[in-house]
Parts: structure tokens; C-alpha cells; sequence
């Protein structure tokens, strides 16, 4: 019977059409992971975000038009879906090769307000397409099949989770062009498989096959080029500049060139002493994603780095001798270099992109004259906090430069972002690791001001996390164990307001000495540096205040504040989130004081203000056109409440699951993949077997809220222990653990939907694809929605509160079956 009738359907999909939803559905989690990569070097990581919240709306609104126009089933559901994914993997190549050689910049969202909405309108409408395609061949099936829906919805979440481990495969196989191409022949391999016994599916087939045979090729076709913000862009734009190599991987894009003034360097020319006048190397530049690299420098002879003997970088060394050093963040080198020549015992390099790790030890050798292969010299590929927590090693330095903070201000991108290396656990951590009179430098830089009462957003933020950690380890007095040195660059001699301030902070397990403080003060005098917090001397007004006051006065003075600086943690990593909501709407100086920062609070907005004006669109259209399909209101309200908490649920269990394992996996390219492929993967296996609770409808749901509450709070409660043990396990017993910890939940989540639609199916079959289009509205909302609470109250609160929406849902469809029972 066919999805038009008022009954519901018992036509039986042929498998070709669940292998073909499979297949479709790897080709969408490709997609949408590559063209977060690649909008990450092209723009800002603002519209990579975007890219999710774009992809969710065009799946969704599949649904919809599907919902609101039952007739484009009607001349064969396998050739529309087959003709839709095929359609899809031509769009994303035309929309990759619009959007990559024509990139749109964040920033002139602040500058060019109207300019820039024409602009975004344009990126909407190029990512939308290809999603809306491959979700019309993903929901059509559904909608002529509904009473097949756990055995399709398995397969599209199974073919979602294996798409998400393809994608990032491809990044580590090939260069960004490929994998799109690579992406595109899946999605019109999908449509000959959907449209498999007609003659189009041959035609597809070739296409399939030329595309991934040009995949090599593609770099020829599609052209990515970096906004002129970025530093890649504004290297490209100077004349001279040479491309020395460039790599994609699953973390990022990193680029290496040379430009015209070889000597053009950060920390030449950040950091260095009032009275240096000496020999200043070469450099050739790294950057990740088109911008927040560092320079690796030509080593020639041992006047080379010369200039680090005056440097704000030699603070820490003025106290140690021959001291045993680990680097959080290699980089270029330059913590690496200084460690060697300030005579090191011993230096471990971690560095997040192993890229970078085979660049310093062999193509660059002869260039650094194998300074990256002394025999006191360690660099290790692997995320920073991990390997602390995962060895038993002991230093006397820890040495962070700037990692992120560079450019965290200037673009505002990292608002958005998660950094695990500055959180209180992560500080305790750090000292854990540390000899008794071992120090821990992290060096800092963001724009300020060179009045006293105005915080510096990125220090004045890292000193109360690092005050939170000495007092959570029972220091009485945390202001002796703590000292910033600071050097403060104004942007234009005249102006005496605005600047840049550069800063070491140090922080010990036992209290600075009398006469540790008396050598750095030499030091400090040397360079034409200044103490902006030390014992027994003048610093910072407004940071010594806070270091000093009581915890309530210090609650009070950093409300006082124009930015957020309270302390953040593993459970709320957004250090970068200085700017509190309400400065949107107020108008504020720190809106334009920190520009990046706002930007990125606006996008969010953006996002979450579209996914809630066009998804009531979505949602709305088809009732309208079908005046509800037979139901009530009040009965169409209750699915509809049920639907959207699945949609809303699913993502916020989803976004706070994968960052609870980025520290147990190292990586947060495992933990994406893993976590979400396990989870997904999982989910199918539940909808598969959700058929089994059908019969009894109302006690299935019950009980199937009761495990889902059951296992969140679990989540949130135990597993936290069990995670933190399972850090030093190797990596492939990680992997494993965190596969089967998904397994519970994952069955469980799998089970909702197909159990809904079987529900609804029979209530007015009609609505079966609105029920897909309230559910991926609703996930797109909840993408921008797990953002925003993760950064207010958590991600163990967003699990919590994922819970506290399957229990609304799940209590509006119980609702509605005791009103009208099945």
C-alpha cells in the first residue's frame, strides 16, 4: 500500500534501497566532516561550525518537502533517491569549487554588516543544496516505507558512522581536493545503487568511477584560498612568497613557505630585550589551517639564536640549571631551542600534528643543522594533557609558548573552541609532573591596554585557573608560588592606550624565594620587562588584587569586570569565552576592544536565531498544506514535542560524549571518529532491534527511559573514574573501552526514532517524512544549543540535561497514547 493511502503502508523496501541508504549516508558524514576541514583554512573555524548547522537544516528540510509534496514519491521512489545522491555528489563539487576560490570573511560581519549577509545568503544556498539532495534520498525511502523503518533508519545510521571514520581516513590519505572527490563518487555510487536494474544506474556507475579516478587530480580543479586575514592568505599576497609544502591531515592543513624578509619572525620581534642589537636567523613559517603557526629558524652556527639569550623566553632558565624540560606544543621549535642551548639535560617535544614532528626530524634537517636529533632531544606526536597524564615522568620545567593564544583575540575563533590545556585539572596535572623547585611557564599573548584597571583577558584568565589549582591542593598562600613577567608593545607609537602584551607566567609547587625573586628581578630590569605579579613587588593593579583577595572579594572584582576570567575546567574548557552574552545587546567597549570575541558570539547567535526562524518554517509548511493530516492539535503537538527532544537529545549526548574522551584517546580526531562512529553505529543496532518493543508500546517507552536516564547519569557519575584509569592503557585497548562504553546508550538512542515513526505511521502516515524533517530541524538547533550550555553550565550539564529532554518527549508520546491508543 502506498504512502499516499491514510493506512499505513506494508510494501517491503528492496534491499538495494537499504544498501543504498547506507551507502548515501557515508557519503553525508563525509561531506559534512570535509567541509569543516576545509572551511577551517579557507575561513575561520566561525563558518566550519556553520557548516554543521547549514548541513542539518538541508537534511531536515528534505523531510519537509517531502512531507508537504507526498507526489514527488509517486513516480518511483529508488530513481528519486537515486537521481537526489547522484545529484548530490555533483553539487558538492560545485559548491567546494565556488566556496573554496571565493571565501567568505568573518569579520565583515562587524565592518560590512549588509555586504556580508548577501555573502552568507550565497554560502547557505551552496552548502544546503548537496545536503538537501542526499536527504531527499535518505527520507524518501522512509516515507514510502515506513513500516520498514528500523530496518532503514539502522542502515542510515549505520552508513553515518562508518561515513565518519571514511572521512577522516581520506584526510590522512589524501589531500583536501581528493577526499571531495573521493566524497562525491560514494554519494553517486549511492544513486546507482538506489536506482540498481534501471539504465541510469549504469550511467551513475561510470560517473562514480571517472570521479574517483580524477580524485588524484583534483587539485588541478578545486582551489582553496585563505581569507587575506589569515596569515597564509596574507603571505600568498605578498609577491615573493615560496610554497615550500603543503599537507592535509584529519587535524588540520599545515603549510610551510618562505617569505621575502627571511628574517620576519614573532619572536624577533615579540619578547626580545630593550638593549639586543645582535644577529637575528632566517625563518621559513608553519601554519595550521592558514594561520596560528610559528616560524622554524635556520640554524647556521651557535650565534644563531643568539637573541634568546635576552629574551622573555629565558624567564624560567634564570632559575634552573641543566633542568630536565617537556614541551606542551612544539611548533617550529623555538621552546626546544632555547631549552638545548640554555644546556638541558633532558627535552621532550609533544606536538599535536605528527606532521610537524617529520618535518623538524627529516625535511628540515640540514635547515635547523639537526637540531631536532641531538641525542638530549625527544619530539613526540601526541595531544599534551594526554601524555602527562599517561606517563609517570618527572621535570623540572614545563615549558607552553603561545600555543593558540595568538591569534585566540584577533579572530575570535577559538570562542567556539575547547582548550584543554589551560584548565585547572589540566594545571594540576602539570605539578603532579613537576620536581619540588620544578617550574611550570606558560607564555601568553593577547592585545591590551596599558591601563592599569583593564584586564588582560588571556593572563588575567590563566592566573585564576592556576590559582584555583594551588588552592585546590591546599595552598594557604597561592600569591608566593606565582609570578608574571610581562613585556607590553604598543600598536602605534601614539597611541598610548592599545597594545600587545607578551607574558610569562610561572607557577611552582613550593613559594618563590627571596632570592629566585631577586634573579628574576635582575632579569626583568635587563630586558626592559615588568613584573605584572610577583611576591614582595609592585605588579598589576587589578591582577594582583585578584591573585590577593579573599574568595568573595575576588567574586566580586571579577564581576566588576568588563570580561569573563573565572577559572575554567575540563567540564567548561572555552578559555577564549571572555565576552559575557549581554555585551551583544549593550553595546559595549569590549565589543570593540576584543572584536574576535564578539564575532564569534555572533555567529552562534546567528546559527541558533536561523535554525529556530527556518525550522519553524520546515515544520510549519506541511501541516499547513495537509491541515495536519487527519490529527488534531493537540495530537500533532505531541509528536511534535517528541520528535523534536530527539533531534535536540541525540546532539547534546553526541557533542558532550566526544569531548569526555578527547583526553582518554590523545587525540581529538580519535575522539570524534571513535566516539561518534561507535555511538552511531550502536544506535542502529538498537533501531534493528527496536521492532521487538512495538507490541506493547507504552511499558517499551517506559522502559526505555528509565535505562536512558539511567545510563546519562552514569555517564556523568562513574564513568569519569573509570576513564581517568583507562588514560595510561594503550592506545589500542583505549580505543576498545571506549567503544564498548558507547555500546549501552547507543542501543538505547538507536530505539526512539524507528519507535516513533512506527507510531505515527499508523496515526497518519503522511507526516512519516515531517516526523525526519522535526527531528533534523531540531538537531540543528541542538548543535549550536550543545555549544552555549557547554559553555555555561558544562558538558556533564549538557548530558543532564539531554536526559531531562528524553523525558519531556518521551512523556508527550506516552501522553498520546493513552489519549489514542495504538
Amino acid at each position: 500500500m502506498s504512502i499516499l493511502s491514510d493506512s499505513p503502508s506494508d510494501s517491503r523496501a528492496p534491499r538495494s534501497m537499504s544498501l543504498g541508504i547506507g551507502v548515501c549516508s557515508v557519503g553525508v558524514l563525509m561531506m559534512e566532516i570535509l567541509l569543516t576541514r576545509i572551511f577551517s583554512f579557507t575561513v575561520w573555524y566561525h563558518l566550519a561550525y556553520l557548516t554543521i548547522s547549514t548541513a542539518l537544516l538541508g537534511f531536515g528540510a528534505a523531510g519537509s518537502v517531502l512531507s508537504a509534496y507526498p507526489r514527488l514519491l509517486e513516480r518511483g521512489v529508488s530513481r528519486l533517491a537515486g537521481i537526489c545522491s547522484a545529484a548530490a555528489g555533483l553539487a558538492l563539487v560545485a559548491a567546494v569549487a565556488i566556496l573554496g576560490a571565493n571565501p567568505l570573511e568573518p569579520s565583515g560581519i562587524l565592518v560590512t554588516p549588509v555586504a556580508f549577509s548577501f555573502g552568507l545568503l550565497g554560502y547557505y544556498v551552496a552548502i544546503t543544496v548537496p545536503f538537501f539532495l542526499a536527504g531527499v534520498a535518505v527520507a524518501a525511502p522512509l516515507a514510502a516505507h515506513p513500516a520498514q523503518v528500523n530496518r532503514l533508519y539502522a542502515a542510515d545510521l549505520m552508513g553515518a558512522g562508518l561515513g565518519c571514520i571514511a572521512a577522516v581516513a581520506a584526510l590522512a590519505l589524501f589531500d583536501g581536493a581528493a577526499a571531495v572527490f573521493a566524497c562525491a563518487a560514494v554519494l553517486v555510487a549511492a544513486g546507482a545503487v538506489y536506482a540498481s536494474g534501471e539504465r541510469i544506474a549504469i550511467a551513475f556507475a561510470a560517473l562514480a568511477a571517472a570521479l574517483a579516478l580524477a580524485a588524484p587530480s583534483a587539485k588541478h580543479i578545486l582551489e582553496f584560498t585563505p581569507v587575506p586575514t589569515k596569515e597564509v592568505g596574507r603571505a600568498l599576497a605578498q609577491p615573493g612568497t615560496e610554497m615550500l609544502f603543503t599537507q592535509w591531515s584529519p587535524v588540520n592543513r599545515v603549510d610551510l613557505y618562505r617569505k621575502q624578509n627571511p628574517k620576519a619572525a614573532l619572536w624577533t620581534s615579540w619578547g626580545l630585550g630593550k638593549d639586543y642589537d645582535g644577529p637575528l636567523p632566517d625563518v621559513i613559517s608553519i601554519q595550521y589551517d592558514g594561520h596560528n603557526g610559528s616560524n622554524v629558524y635556520n640554524i647556521v652556527d651557535d650565534d644563531s639564536m643568539q637573541f634568546l639569550d635576552s629574551h622573555l623566553l629565558r624567564t624560567p632558565y634564570r632559575l634552573l640549571s641543566s633542568p630536565r624540560v617537556l614541551v606542551i606544543g612544539v611548533g617550529g621549535g623555538i621552546d626546544v631551542l632555547n631549552a638545548v642551548r640554555r644546556g638541558a639535560s633532558r627535552v621532550t617535544g609533544v606536538e599535536l600534528q605528527p606532521i610537524t614532528v617529520e618535518l623538524l626530524t627529516r625535511r628540515l634537517v640540514d635547515f635547523t643543522k639537526g637540531s631536532f636529533l641531538l641525542p638530549q632531544v625527544e619530539l613526540v606526536a601526541s595531544e599534551g594533557r594526554h601524555y602527562v597524564r599517561s606517563n609517570d615522568d618527572v621535570y623540572d620545567l614545563i615549558q607552553i609558548t603561545a600555543v593558540d593564544t595568538f591569534s585566540a583575540q584577533t579572530t575570535g575563533a577559538y570562542v567556539l573552541a575547547e582548550s584543554y590545556l589551560y584548565t585547572v585539572e589540566a594545571v594540576s596535572d602539570y605539578l603532579d609532573h613537576l620536581s619540588e623547585d620544578g617550574v611550570l611557564s606558560v607564555v601568553m599573548g593577547d592585545q591590551s591596554s596599558s591601563r592599569e584597571m583593564v584586564a588582560v583577558p588571556t593572563i588575567t584568565r590563566l592566573s585564576m585557573v592556576m590559582r584555583e589549582a594551588l588552592a585546590r591542593r591546599g595552598v594557604e598562600d597561592p600569591s608566593r608560588h606565582m609570578v608574571v613577567v610581562a613585556q607590553f608593545k604598543r600598536f602605534l607609537p601614539n597611541d598610548p592606550a592599545s597594545g600587545v602584551t607578551i607574558a610569562d607566567l610561572l607557577l611552582k609547587k613550593s613559594p618563590f624565594t627571596a632570592a629566585e625573586i631577586a634573579t628574576l628581578q635582575s632579569h626583568v630590569e635587563a630586558g626592559g620587562f615588568a613584573f605584572r605579579l610577583a611576591p614582595g613587588r609592585p605588579g598589576h593593579p587589578m591582577l594582583t588584587n585578584l591573585v590577593n583577595a579573599t574568595d568573595e572579594r575576588r567574586e566580586v572584582l571579577m564581576d566588576e569586570l568588563d570580561v569573563h576570567v573565572t577559572p575554567v575546567t575540563d567540564d567548561r574548557p572555552f578559555f577564549y569565552h571572555f565576552l559575557p552574552w549581554s555585551s551583544l545587546l549593550r553595546g559595549e567597549r569590549t565589543i570593540w576592544y576584543l572584536p574576535g570575541s564578539t564575532t564569534g558570539l555572533l555567529m552562534l547567535a546567528i546559527m541558533l536565531v536561523q535554525a529556530l526562524l527556518l525550522g519553524a518554517v520546515l515544520i510549519v509548511l506541511p501541516l499547513l498544506r495537509q491541515a495536519q493530516a487527519g490529527l488534531s492539535l493537540p495530537r500533532t503537538l505531541r509528536y511534535l514535542v517528541y520528535f523534536t527532544s530527539l533531534g535536540i537529545g541525540f546532539m547534546l549526548i553526541e557533542i558532550s560524549f566526544v569531548q569526555k574522551y578527547v583526553l582518554v584517546l590523545g587525540y581529538p580526531t580519535y575522539s570524534l571518529s571513535v566516539t561518534i562512529f561507535s555511538l552511531l553505529v550502536f544506535a542502529a543496532f538498537g533501531a534493528w532491534f527496536s521492532r521487538f518493543g512495538w507490541r506493547r508500546p507504552q511499558a517499551f517507552l517506559i522502559g526505555l527511559l528509565s535505562v536512558t536516564v539511567a545510563l546519562i547519569c552514569i555517564e556523568v557519575s562513574i564513568l569519569p573514574f573509570i576513564r581517568e584509569r583507562l588514560i595510561a592503557a594503550p592506545l589500542a585497548a583505549r580505543i576498545a573501552a571506549t567503544v564498548l562504553l558507547q555500546l549501552p546508550l547507543g542501543l538505547a538512542l538507536g530505539m526512539y526514532f524507528p519507535t516513533g515513526v512506527e507510531l505515527i505511521r499508523h496515526a497518519s502516515p503522511r507526516l512519516v517524512p515531517w516526523a525526519w524533517a522535526v527531528n533534523g530541524v531540531a538537531s540543528v538547533a541542538s548543535s549550536v544549543l550543545a555549544v552555549i550550555l557547554g559553555m555555561s553550565i558544562g558538558f556533564s550539564g549538557v548530558a543532564l540535561v539531554a536526559a531531562g529532554v528524553y523525558l519531556v518527549g518521551t512523556g508527550s508520546l506516552i501522553a498520546e497514547l493513552r489519549a489514542a491508543p495504538v
